[in-house]
């Protein structure tokens, strides 16, 4: 509990803390970045968290709705056998992209067709500008460039209707839940990690810009106190973008972050008393 009134006290003292950012010049580079990581982690937890915590609500409301039965087709049964396809459909069986998607489409005016017909000819297929194709021995995934032919004889014995799609579908919604926890701790992980390396780096030019501050000051500072001085000053900037990002607001552009970078440092910087009685 010390330790986090520790930490809360220094975040504090990140935004005004004159004694605190003299301090600083001196601690060990280690425990300087330690305090960013851990700001980053918090920062990470709040912005990960409330996104995932936004989300659950759409599972829920994707399970609950049965999303297969409302859109999987009624009736429908394939069957691949011995490489072969069939269907109870009368074909070509098409699923169209609707007309107000077909903007962002790129082309493509039908998600999927079924058309296992043994005489159907390669100018019929192309002329069904569909995402995916099954025909009689094939699965035919089409992009913007290219397309992907899957030959069904790799495809084993294969019964599609809806009760198995359902079943599938379930079972991949539990598996999502179940590996939520552990994926939305790595994303904290990962988060804080890439917040902490994006200030690390972005310090490397912060302390020169503490360096030529300290001076107009009359504060002469050595590169290595400037470039602590300017990750903790940074730190400010990422609790201020957590707050935004929580609470929908527009990103701070640049020059906002560095005005307000300049305020903190030029509000901080002071001289010791040992740098003062030498």
């Amino acid at each position: 509990m010390d330790a986090l009134k520790g930490f809360i006290l220094d975040v504090r003292n990140s935004f005004f803390g004159p004694t605190f950012y003299t301090a600083v010049r001196v601690m060990p580079l280690s425990k300087v970045l330690l305090f960013l990581y851990f700001v980053a982690l918090a920062a990470s937890v709040v912005t990960v968290g409330s996104a995932v915590i936004a989300m659950l609500p759409e599972i829920a409301k994707f399970k609950e709705a049965d999303f297969v039965a409302t859109h999987y087709p009624d009736g429908l049964e394939v069957t691949v056998k011995d490489g072969v396809a069939s269907t109870n459909a009368e074909e070509p069986f098409i699923v169209p992209i609707p007309e107000e998607d077909r903007a962002e489409a790129e082309g493509f005016t039908n998600y999927f067709v079924i058309d296992t017909r043994p005489d159907v000819t390669v100018e019929t297929l192309n002329s069904y500008a569909a995402m995916a194709v099954l025909t009689r021995d094939s699965f035919i995934l089409k992009d913007d460039n290219d397309g992907r032919i899957v030959p069904l004889k790799t495809m084993g014995e294969v019964l599609v209707t809806e009760e198995i799609v359902t079943k599938w579908v379930d079972s991949f919604l539990d598996i999502l839940l179940v590996l939520l926890v552990p994926l939305v701790i790595l994303m904290f992980a990962f988060v804080a990690m890439f917040i902490t390396l994006g200030h690390m780096i972005a310090s490397l030019f912060g302390g020169l810009v503490v360096m030529l501050l300290g001076r107009l000051k009359k504060l002469p500072l050595a590169y290595g106190e400037a470039y602590k001085t300017a990750v903790v000053a940074s730190i400010p900037l990422i609790l201020i973008g957590t707050v935004a990002f929580f609470f929908g607001f527009p990103v701070l552009p640049f020059f906002i972050d560095f005005f307000i970078f300049l305020a903190i440092v030029l509000a901080n910087l002071e001289e010791s008393p040992t740098e003062s009685a030498g």
